[in-house]
């Protein structure tokens, strides 16, 4: 509970740009599927890293150093090796990082591609985050 408080109220997040395009994706996933916040956040969470490895590689890098303890390889291939430890620890207590797992398909997440369209808002930090990228994102989570 006190880690949860920690991260809702928002001091971690003071001075910082934040990010929270994996929650507005997987909201959707909630309003359309039913999956509970933290399934959706272990499904988008590793593929909305490697969409954006480009833009997060520095801090994915210092989180595999700082994290995983990973010392070996330039930037992209620490941030790589984070994104895949990450969902590999997601794995090991049963959070399934597949929408495939939940019996959904790429035609179904047409909806949410849609639902981003229609607001035309793109989200995350640097705001890249738009209805194409959503749709990327979303392949890659199957």
């Amino acid at each position: 509970m006190w880690t949860s408080t920690q991260a809702q109220n928002g001091l971690l997040g003071c001075g910082v740009v934040l990010d929270w395009s994996t929650h507005g994706i997987g909201h959707e996933l909630t309003a359309f599927f039913g999956l509970v916040h933290a399934e959706t956040l272990a499904i988008v969470l590793p593929s909305l890293w490697k969409y954006e490895i480009d833009n997060k590689g520095k801090k994915l890098s210092q989180m595999a150093e700082r994290v995983w303890g990973i010392k070996e390889g330039d930037t992209k291939q620490k941030a790589a090796a984070a994104i895949m430890q990450t969902a590999a620890f997601f794995n090991s207590i049963d959070m399934p990082t597949t929408l495939k797992h939940y019996g959904i398909t790429q035609k179904d997440t047409e909806k949410i591609v849609n639902r981003f369209a229609e607001r035309g808002v793109p989200i995350g930090e640097n705001r890249d985050i738009d209805a194409k990228a959503v749709e990327k994102i979303l392949k890659m989570c199957l």
